[in-house]
């Protein structure tokens, strides 16, 4: 399954798109027909490694502090130059029985596909697509984290490097990869008026070369791209219609 935060399937900054969902829905297809289904699991029911999430928690300690809020909702509008126009909704939750600064953050493409993601800052911990249309039944875990740099400053550096396998293991390994170059800190509400508060603009490179330029949202603690550009889904650009948080 393909794992790269285009806003896909199994790593998130997002932006983990289209492309590499549909990518790992027929991925996923091909294998049912080879081996029995295993039994479906919930995001929640896996954990990820405890040395991982240590290693995420100090690896966003130098994220600015995120506001108290409940749950929020962003709508955002995708024009990409392959696919078209597509719309998605993301709702973004403090996780209360999980170390601090854990999110969950839920996808929606359309009422029978969605996909889950557990966030600590930039780095997801594991992901799980949940679709009508897919026999996809795992949920993919980060298993090793390294960090390469931890700048958070004007014209500093952020940079790591995931490893991550499904539970139960059917596929390979899956490395993913953000190096980016820290940018100014804007009013977010150049977002949305909706968007409390600063955001951090980054400009990014994935591991295979495709490259995301976003800001971090510091009162919500997520990265939103704005701007994507990848060798197979072409070149993205987002807006954002809609946000609402509940305090």
């Amino acid at each position: 399954m393909t794992a790269l935060i285009t806003r896909s399937v199994c790593h998130g900054l997002t932006s983990y798109r289209a492309d590499s969902v549909f990518s790992a829905y027929t991925e996923n297809l091909s294998d049912a027909v080879k081996a029995p289904l295993p039994a479906a699991l919930d995001i929640d029911s896996v954990s990820a490694p405890s040395a991982v999430v240590a290693d995420a928690q100090r690896f966003s300690a130098i994220l600015p502090e995120r506001s108290s809020f409940k749950s929020a909702q962003i709508v955002e509008t995708m024009k990409t130059s392959k696919t078209g126009t597509s719309r998605m909704v993301i709702s973004i939750q403090p996780i209360q029985s999980s170390p601090e600064g854990v999110l969950r953050v839920r996808e929606t493409h359309s009422p029978d596909f969605y996909v889950d993601r557990e966030m600590q800052g930039l780095v997801q911990l594991k992901s799980k697509i949940n679709s009508s249309r897919s026999e996809n039944r795992s949920v993919y875990v980060t298993q090793a984290l390294t960090i390469k740099a931890s700048e958070w400053r004007e014209g500093g550096d952020v940079s790591f490097v995931t490893e991550s396998a499904n539970t139960p293991g059917q596929d390979k390994p899956i490395h993913f990869g953000l190096n980016c170059k820290v940018g100014p800190a804007v009013n977010a509400n150049i977002l949305n008026s909706g968007l409390p508060d600063q955001a951090r603009l980054l400009d990014c490179t994935r591991l295979n070369g495709d490259s995301a330029k976003g800001y971090y949202i510091e009162a919500l603690g997520y990265f939103l791209p704005t701007h994507e550009e990848g060798k197979s889904f072409g070149t993205s650009d987002t807006t954002v219609d809609s946000v609402t948080i509940e305090r």
